[in-house]
């Protein structure tokens, strides 16, 4: 038998559309053919620039109505062989490193999205433009080997490309195009400040915020921005940092993978391995304040440009010593408690009027008017009758979900705390101190509406911290006392919630 001749048909150019692109991954393959271009040939083009008075630029337009995207730039374009070697299917360009390294991008990413495209380039110094048409349907259908090609006079000193894209595959609306501005922003966030480059869509500057400003302040004044560098295997070295934000949420955290100056995978979707973030859906502190990047060079990448082709173990190795080094940082987002002057959110006062008018809302009801006037409130002696009938069931039947004892000697006090999921009527919290035993029981109710209300770490936690330093308090201004004084029991209590911060301070000074 003789030896098998493997030959990929021109029909292949049909399947591109049905790749697993998004389409801010798609447009960022024309992003970085012209950024690449500046980089190749950067002293050359940067004259230019400043002769003619502009920045790098690339602009992306979505006409909805025609059904077109344009993608154009003023690089420094393509001569006529570069053109038909980037047109080329599967030749990569004669460089291994950079940003359009497999010879796939401009071809794959054109054909995702549409079906009939024009590409037109001019390279500076040169005195020709070119402009080719493809057809994708007639390609396939006709099996057409050569482009259309026109070659346009033109001056020395122009320097462009522009891709025109038509007959779409799929349209974009609101939602998907705020997407399209976001990801871009996070994916060229190095080049905005390296190379001063001008991205925009539909003619609106695309630029990147980042997370300068808003870190967790330590104890020293300074923010929680730590570095890291670690090896993965023999010889590919991993470099970043990772930080911890003031106040974050699911969408800020996580790391961003970095290759040539450009986001692989980042921010609004960011890499977070399981065993730092835990499992995905998890919303807890860490999930939303535990920030970094991770610099990986030397790893290599889906030809879509989104994600890491991790070999053997590599993903294992590096999350465990990513975890390893993040530790610290791990527990320091998990554990803070936001104080008003560690926050930097221009939100912060719409934030805190729009609660107040909730509560004012909640306040004014008629519900309320009800409640305080029109319920009928027990007599003092059938509460306590009904409370301590709980306890004591709760106390036989229930272990408790915390047992601590807090100093030693006669300056101490035993604390239980309960969870209790018997009944939505009962209280939401039930108390019982003794200053001879110098105990402290709290009932937790599961089912009472209000914890029923509560969403994440963060307001599970207030709610069980309130309901526990409140009965610490009652006990302390009893034992101090003889009896309970609201306002020592308000003045205890205020120590009391001063704790967490000064707990973190203490934990993670420097």
């Amino acid at each position: 038998m003789e030896d098998i001749e493997i030959k990929v048909g021109i029909e292949v150019i049909l399947s591109y559309k049905r790749l697993s692109y998004s389409p801010w991954y798609a447009l960022a393959e024309f992003v970085d053919n012209s950024t690449q271009a500046y980089f190749n040939n950067q002293a050359a083009i940067e004259e230019q620039l400043r002769k003619d008075g502009e920045r790098l630029t690339v602009d992306i337009n979505y006409n909805r109505t025609n059904n077109t995207i344009t993608i154009s730039d003023n690089s420094i374009g393509m001569s006529g062989e570069e053109l038909r070697n980037a047109l080329m299917i599967g030749v990569p360009p004669d460089y291994d490193k950079g940003r359009s390294k497999y010879g796939l991008g401009l071809k794959t990413a054109a054909c995702w999205f549409g079906n009939f495209w024009t590409i037109e380039t001019k390279k500076l110094g040169e005195s020709s433009a070119y402009k080719v048409t493809v057809d994708v349907n007639k390609i396939a259908k006709e099996r057409v080997f050569k482009l259309p090609t026109d070659i346009i006079d033109s001056s020395p000193e122009k320097h462009y490309t522009k891709i025109c894209i038509q007959d779409l595959n799929r349209q974009y609306h609101g939602k998907t195009i705020n997407k399209i501005k976001e990801f871009l922003s996070s994916l060229y966030r190095f080049d905005f400040d390296n190379i001063n480059l001008l991205l925009r869509w539909q003619g609106e500057d695309i630029s990147w915020k980042g997370f300068e400003g808003r870190f967790y302040i330590t104890q020293d004044g300074k923010p929680y921005k730590k570095p890291l560098s670690f090896t993965i295997g023999e010889n590919k070295v991993v470099t970043g940092w990772v930080g911890v934000l003031a106040k974050g949420s699911r969408k800020d955290a996580g790391f961003s993978i970095i290759q040539n100056n450009r986001i692989i995978r980042g921010w609004p979707s960011a890499y977070k391995p399981s065993s730092i973030f835990g499992d995905d859906g998890t919303n807890d502190l860490v999930n939303q304040r535990l920030v970094g990047e991770l610099f990986m060079d030397g790893f290599a990448v889906s030809h879509t440009k989104d994600n890491i082709l991790w070999v053997d173990d590599e993903e294992e190795e590096l999350e465990l010593k990513l975890g390893e080094l993040c530790a610290d940082a791990k527990a320091l987002a998990g554990y803070i408690r936001v104080s008003s002057f560690n926050v930097v959110d221009d939100n912060s006062d719409a934030i805190r009027y729009e609660a107040l008018s909730l509560f004012e809302s909640e306040l004014k009801s008629s519900e309320i008017r009800d409640k305080l006037f029109n319920e009928i409130i027990p007599d003092d002696r059938a509460i306590t009758a009904s409370f301590q009938n709980l306890i004591e069931t709760t106390q036989r039947n229930d272990e408790p979900v915390i047992e601590v004892s807090i100093g030693e000697d006669e300056d101490v006090i035993f604390i239980k705390v309960f969870f209790r999921n018997v009944s939505e009527f009962e209280p939401y919290v039930l108390i019982e101190s003794s200053i001879e035993n110098n105990t402290l029981l709290v009932i937790i109710n599961l089912l009472h509406p209000y914890w029923q209300e509560l969403k994440n770490l963060d307001s599970y936690l207030t709610f069980i911290r309130h309901c526990v330093y409140d009965g610490i308090s009652e006990w302390k201004a009893s034992k101090k006392l003889g009896r309970l004084n609201h306002d020592t029991v308000k003045y205890i209590k205020d120590i009391l919630l001063r704790l967490p911060f000064e707990i973190t301070n203490n934990k993670f000074r420097e």
